[in-house]
């Protein structure tokens, strides 16, 4: 038998090895988030705004594009491995592997095409953005499975080997006369996902049966489909934002929309450790089937959130011009507004969170679909018109306009499953 005291000291244990893992992840999280700002200030800095502007299309396009993979592949993949034997997890890691490989084909036309539409599209700039969307995706599907395996320590060494070289690659680009962004998105990305893919190779991923791939995805796609449809949704939502601002005021204007929305995303680490603690938490009193549980956790989370986004983003929109102009120089002054605006948005879509895991835990997440949708009429009905009417100020309304659509519909929905006629 087990004694209380041994009990008392694994339990003692167990909570250190978890909050160990847990600073680990933030810190892991932090290093990725603090990377990618320091690429924009640099590309910004060194580059000019037309360079920061290119390179925000595909960091854009790679941000949304990653909602899917998220949706279909990482997420059914994060809930079924524990489930699994050994021999068995293996096997679904090869199939996920495979899944990620393909999708990173897929998105070759979406690259082409998306360039054409908003960009100069030349051979050279299709190629490098291609690689960079390939390589950063394949990075991104690498740290899921080593999340799940709670490898933090692991994965903690890949990124900050990856993100030191990719630092580095701007000191030699410098050196070697001109930082542009076809340079910077080709060396990160092989930088990224050449590793990615030799440890694919190393494990034998190549070796698994098109059918159990097959068979995974059709299991996974069950699962996933309705929150791909609203990912795609609101991929849709935040790209006609930056098309409405690049055909309105130019790609010089979504360089400059750039820096101020990059300076509210240093938050961004935070913000998803957090997503990632409400998410675990929500789910647990779920499985518990505890109704009041589950209303006192959210109306917590809710209260939590909107305290957390006053200060955060407060103190972000209060610094928000001097900012701009001591990251990315003199020439992006002018930003104050604008990055008002934008953390006013992103402080909005973050009080979203509480509710979107509520109704995600409860198996309502079509209601998800619908808010989306939703959010992209309202971006769809007043982007052009708002940046015609007040410029780069205009792009943060309409993201604030967008995301306050979502939380209204999803508090309404969550709202009515706990204290409907058939509330749990």
């Amino acid at each position: 038998m087990t004694s209380k005291s041994d009990a008392g000291i694994r339990k003692h244990w167990i909570s250190r090895l978890f909050l160990h893992r847990g600073v680990l992840s933030i810190l892991d999280q932090g290093i990725v988030s603090v990377t990618s700002f320091v690429t924009l200030v640099l590309i910004g800095r060194w580059g000019g705004d037309e360079q920061l502007g290119i390179y925000s299309i595909v960091f854009t396009l790679l941000w949304l594009a990653a909602s899917m993979p998220n949706a279909l592949i990482w997420a059914p993949f994060t809930v079924r491995m524990p489930r699994l034997e050994v021999d068995e997890q293996k096997r679904l890691e090869s199939s996920i592997a495979w899944h990620t490989t393909v999708f990173c084909i897929f998105m070759f036309g979406p690259t082409l095409l998306t360039l054409a539409w908003m960009a100069n599209l030349t051979p050279w700039l299709g190629l490098s953005a291609f690689v960079y969307v390939a390589g950063m995706t394949l990075r991104e599907h690498l740290r899921r499975v080593r999340m799940v395996h709670l490898d933090m320590a692991g994965l903690l060494l890949f990124d900050a080997s990856v993100c030191l070289l990719q630092i580095v690659s701007f000191a030699l680009f410098y050196y070697w006369g001109g930082v542009n962004a076809n340079s910077v998105m080709l060396s990160h990305g092989l930088l990224a996902g050449l590793p990615v893919i030799a440890i694919f190779l190393q494990n034998g991923v190549h070796r698994i049966s098109i059918s159990m791939a097959w068979s995974d995805w059709l299991i996974h796609w069950q699962s996933g489909r309705w929150l791909a449809g609203a990912a795609l949704v609101n991929a849709a939502s935040e790209a006609l934002v930056r098309f409405a601002i690049a055909s309105v005021l130019g790609m010089q204007g979504l360089g400059r929309f750039t820096a101020a929305f990059s300076l509210p995303m240093v938050a961004n680490p935070l913000v998803i450790s957090l997503s990632n603690v409400l998410r675990v938490n929500m789910a647990r009193d779920a499985i518990n089937d505890s109704g009041k549980q589950m209303k006192r956790s959210f109306w917590k989370n809710q209260v939590g959130c909107l305290v957390l986004v006053v200060l955060l983003f407060g103190t972000i929109a209060g610094l928000g011009g001097l900012g701009a102009q001591v990251t990315f120089g003199t020439k992006f002054d002018g930003l104050a507004s604008p990055i008002l605006t934008i953390c006013i948005g992103l402080a909005i879509s973050m009080a979203c969170i509480p509710s979107e895991i509520a109704l995600t835990s409860v198996g309502q997440t079509k209601v998800l679909i619908w808010a989306s949708l939703a959010r992209f009429a309202v971006v769809l009905a007043i982007a052009w018109p708002a940046i015609h009417a007040f410029g780069l100020l205009g792009g943060g309304v309409v993201i604030s306009a967008g995301f306050a659509m979502v939380l209204l519909i999803q508090l309404i929905a969550t709202l009515q499953y706990f204290y409907g006629r058939n509330a749990p």
